[in-house]
């Protein structure tokens, strides 16, 4: 018997999502999937934002994300290797002394000293969203198995790469899980098919292990670290280095419990950037770091330093500079290093795109496969060609509508989008243009969900409360489909593959590679008249992955010039 598809929302599942969301957010509260809301609250929580249903991704491009990964670890790995192109890149932000320039300060400090640690440990993600090439007429659309030769082209364009910091492997995991178990239980079936195979059976949601793939990262830098040698301490750890009135534990604990768990068990333990880290670590007289525990008076000697803290230029304090010189004078791994850091700047991306660049560190073959991934994007520094091509677009509001403005900085909420960004610009001075991007938008390819979201973002996209489907139940009001697809509206999806790699200095623009592999995925999805994508912050949620293939009918239509992606009859 054929399996029977899901629909996105499900159009007879309408009276079921009341239940659904007590589900959902019963399963979240049970399994840590929640963020902090009171800063000052140590126990205060709500569940993190994720969609009802998993999200439709051509399986085709998955796959060539989890291809592309390895290559662009590599890549990031040799552009961090390789001091003087970087310098060349970020040169001018180094010298207006912006951020990059206390970064590259730091580095020259250590530099002149001595680096004393020549391994790098990378936990990378690099993030896509599928881009539709090709205008087609309204009502045209393709399926699966069916191309018409109008029919757009689907491919992967990279919004960015991300060396430090990166987030949502553990969310991600979890939402994995969490869709998977609404499938065993037949939460998504259709009432009169409860219990049948089909229904527990039908793989929506693949496994995710990106939590146990970190998790071997920080092991396989921890045992490159070796034993003790500071003569100070018996034992190695791993030291995460994270923020103060963190919202976000739920994303960083798992990792260190599951190193704690560990056979034998990997001592780990988290201190606040800045001030705390100096109040409780020292470097010996031969650099090795050494971690007091608050709660232990025998020292730790530090394998692997982890930030999760200092990628905000505010965390800049003298107290931030001062953790930040010592974390990279000693003799612990970095994840990541202070040039892995600055190789994550939106230049380094721009920089990268340019014809004939990849090829200083990747093979062509390499090159040719990495560069379809980029978006056309523009530097702003006005004396390049490329630079005033830039300004000209950014600067006319009917062009800069195709485009969106990105600064040098991580953490999310700090693009500017299209008609906004020549007004933006107006209020900057001309000598700090060079250190923002201009990057087309990308054509997304968008589908229906349904968003169960902590605060409401978009009525039209977003529930927020439970009180929204119970009321219209307790009126005896059906959930008609109109009323389910204003609340599961149209949305963007952004994929992560995240990767891991630990290098060495070789080559300048080839390093040393002694670990390099996929550590799972992200999938995050957002309200379509949402621009930003950061779920911490409100803006959108995770997803998980229903995966389209030939197995698989779909179907691609067109909605006031908007591509929709839909599961569409049976399957085969």
């Amino acid at each position: 018997m054929a399996n029977t598809p899901l629909a996105f929302p499900p159009e007879s599942l309408h009276s079921q999502l009341s239940d659904l969301i007590f589900n959902i957010k019963d399963w979240q509260i049970t399994h840590g999937m929640l963020l902090k809301y009171k800063v000052h609250d140590y126990s205060e929580a709500r569940p993190v934002g994720v969609s009802m249903f998993p999200s439709l991704l051509p399986r085709a491009l998955f796959e060539e994300a989890e291809a592309l990964q390895p290559i662009y670890n590599r890549l990031y790995a040799a552009v961090s290797n390789d001091e003087e192109w970087l310098f060349g890149v970020l040169e001018g932000m180094i010298q207006d002394g912006s951020f990059a320039a206390e970064l590259w300060h730091i580095h020259e400090m250590v530099k002149k000293e001595g680096y004393i640690q020549r391994l790098t440990l990378g936990l990378f993600r690099s993030d896509y969203m599928v881009h539709v090439d090709g205008k087609r007429t309204e009502g045209d659309k393709r399926i699966q198995g069916d191309v018409h030769q109008d029919s757009p082209k689907l491919s992967l364009k990279q919004v960015e790469f991300n060396t430090y910091s990166v987030a949502g492997g553990a969310h991600s995991n979890k939402t994995a899980e969490l869709h998977q178990h609404l499938q065993k239980v037949a939460a998504y079936a259709l009432p009169q098919t409860r219990g049948r195979q089909s229904a527990r059976t039908h793989p929506i949601a693949p496994k995710n292990h990106t939590i146990a793939s970190l998790v071997r990262g920080l092991e396989v830098a921890h045992n490159a670290y070796g034993a003790p040698k500071s003569g100070q301490a018996s034992v190695t750890g791993i030291l995460f280095i994270v923020q103060p009135r963190n919202l976000n534990i739920c994303d960083e604990r798992p990792l260190e419990y599951a190193l704690w768990d560990h056979d034998p068990p990997i001592p780990a333990y988290r201190t606040v950037f800045g001030e705390e880290f100096l109040a409780h670590a020292t470097l010996t007289p031969s650099r090795e770091l050494l971690y007091h525990p608050p709660s232990s008076q025998a020292p730790i000697e530090v394998s692997v330093v982890y930030l999760r803290a200092g990628y905000d230029p505010e965390e800049y304090t003298q107290a931030g500079c001062l953790a930040r010189l010592e974390i990279e004078r000693s003799r612990a791994i970095k994840c990541p290093s202070i040039l892995c850091h600055l190789a994550t700047f939106k230049k380094v991306q721009q920089e990268l795109a340019r014809p004939g660049v990849l090829t200083k560190f990747l093979s062509h073959a390499e090159a040719a496969f990495i560069s379809k991934t980029f978006a056309p994007m523009y530097p702003l520094d006005g004396v390049s060609v490329e630079g005033r091509q830039g300004r000209i677009l950014a600067c006319d509001e009917l062009s800069a509508a195709n485009f969106v403005l990105k600064p040098s900085l991580e953490g999310g909420g700090h693009n500017v989008y299209g008609a906004d960004i020549p007004t933006f610009l107006d209020s900057v001075p001309e000598s700090e243009w060079h250190s923002y991007i201009l990057m087309e938008m990308i054509d997304t390819l968008l589908q229906r969900n349904v968003l169960v979201m902590p605060t409401e973002i978009d009525p039209s996209s977003s529930i927020y409360a439970r009180d929204q489907v119970a009321t219209e139940r307790s009126t005896r009001i059906p959930l008609s489909l109109d009323i389910v697809n204003k609340i599961g509206g149209t949305n963007v999806s952004e994929l992560g593959i995240f990767g891991v790699c630990l290098w060495g200095s070789g080559d300048v623009d080839r390093p040393n590679m002694f670990e390099n592999f996929l550590a799972g995925w992200s999938l995050k999805t957002k309200p379509e008249s949402v621009q930003e994508m950061s779920v911490v912050k409100g803006y959108g949620c995770f997803s998980s992955l229903y995966l389209l293939d030939e197995k698989t009918k779909w179907s691609i239509t067109t909605e006031d010039g908007r591509f929709i992606v839909r599961l569409g009859g049976d399957e085969h």
